[in-house]
């Protein structure tokens, strides 16, 4: 999976979607402030783990690792 992290009002939420759509058209025309942007892999089990890396070329943003992950970690304990 791919995922995006920008800022809106704010604070930083994360946009996760299928790796066979670039960043850049998952964005475009509708998000000015993009934060990072990179892959993520989703771990479940007794305690759920997620592992960001990497960047993304077309946006030309970096993942920001542990910071990411535990935003996406957030939102997604949040929801459920």
């Amino acid at each position: 999976m791919k995922y995006i992290i920008v800022g809106y009002g704010g604070v930083e939420l994360p946009i996760i979607f299928d790796e066979i759509i670039d960043h850049f058209d998952m964005v475009k025309g509708s998000v000015d402030d993009v934060i990072s942007a990179g892959f993520v892999k989703f771990y479940p089990g007794k305690t759920f783990e997620v592992d960001c890396y990497g960047k993304s070329v077309t946006l030309k943003k970096q993942s920001r690792g542990e910071v990411d992950s535990q935003i996406i970690l957030r939102q997604m304990v949040k929801d459920y």
